[in-house]
């Protein structure tokens, strides 16, 4: 081999150190204990999805009901559950897309971030948040620091109205998948 080929060659893999040398933080289940708070992070078998949630939860695995009969919501079951409004899914995908840096973002593009919001039912304030995305993908490397500030901006910053039905519920769910830097309008 010349020597600058040789050179060019050893360059570029020095160059690719860096990407290499991140953090994996989500390959197993197993959980973070960070500045006042602890999440889970819940792997499903090999198939590399994961669910990350805060450990100080009520609703996560815990199936949706009706609370006059106790009985479990069908998936099929198409009622409205929160009043008609224009602001809520903007600021949402606003939280999500402020919480990441410019580099966390470019890394992201392309793939998708789960969110689950469980909200109350009586109150429609969010109450928890879960995330799901694969642990062989770029959100495997975002520190759970930044899950949890979108977790806490869900939870301080958005609020829905619930309707007739979805006061029959123990909780709402409301989940969605976003690319990061994609908006929604009003």
């Amino acid at each position: 081999m010349k020597p600058r080929a040789f050179l060019l060659i050893l360059s570029l893999f020095l160059l690719s150190l860096p990407l290499r040398a991140q953090t994996n933080y989500y390959q197993t289940t197993k959980d973070f204990h960070e500045d006042g708070y602890v999440y889970r992070c819940e792997t499903y078998g090999g198939s590399g999805y994961l669910q990350l949630y805060n450990l100080n939860n009520k609703y996560i695995h815990v199936s949706q009901k009706y609370l006059a009969t106790g009985k479990n919501v069908p998936m099929y079951d198409m009622t409205e559950e929160f009043e008609k409004e224009n602001w809520t899914k903007p600021k949402c995908y606003s939280i999500v897309n402020n919480a990441f840096t410019k580099e966390q973002t470019e890394s992201c593009r392309g793939h998708t971030l789960g969110i689950e919001l469980y909200i109350n039912s009586e109150t429609g304030k969010v109450m928890e948040v879960s995330f799901d995305f694969v642990n062989f993908g770029p959100f495997a490397y975002i520190p759970v620091s930044v899950f949890r500030k979108i977790e806490t901006q869900l939870i301080e910053g958005v609020w829905f109205v619930p309707t007739e039905g979805g006061r029959k519920l123990n909780y709402i769910s409301l989940y969605w998948n976003q690319e990061l830097g994609t908006q929604i309008h009003k």
